[in-house]
């Protein structure tokens, strides 16, 4: 019966070592899997809304078109931002909506001045999910007669 209990005791200690060998590779497989998913959506867009004319059929055209400079009235643009952290974490989220202008002389080869204006600053958000969903009429006309504000007090001309 020593010769049964033996092999007994011996049979039932490689299968605990199997069993704890195969709980062993589950738990290190399930601790190096990342942590960080995210979902993220960004759906950013523009049209331009032209000043009224006899040569173009609509008022407003879509994102990635030429335009002709005296032509643009306004242009909207759309953000519409979501990240959602699907970690354990809260994490701290900031943005920063800003339009810049360029100045650019040699035909446009150098560039002279940049200037930043902030449409909306958001800081230290502390959730699970950022969502922007904002919408901006940027007058156009606005930001020209700045650039030409610029080119009178420096008496330069820039394209």
């Amino acid at each position: 019966m020593q010769e049964k209990d033996k092999k007994i005791s011996l049979i039932l200690s490689i299968v605990l070592l199997i069993v704890i060998l195969f709980l062993g590779v589950i738990y290190i497989n399930k601790n190096m899997q990342k942590d960080e998913i995210y979902q993220l959506e960004n759906k950013t867009y523009y049209e331009v809304t032209l000043n009224p004319s006899d040569y173009f059929l609509n008022d407003k055209l879509d994102a990635g078109n030429y335009y002709i400079a005296n032509s643009i009235k306004d242009i909207d643009i759309y953000f519409n931002y979501y990240l959602k952290n699907e970690t354990k974490e809260n994490i701290n989220y900031s943005y920063d909506i800003t339009a810049t202008i360029k100045s650019y002389a040699d035909n446009g080869t150098k560039l002279v001045w940049t200037k930043d204006f902030s449409l909306k600053k958001i800081d230290n958000i502390n959730e699970k999910e950022m969502k922007i969903n904002e919408n901006y009429k940027l007058d156009y006309q606005s930001y020209v007669n700045y650039v030409k504000s610029f080119q009178e007090y420096y008496n330069m001309m820039l394209v």
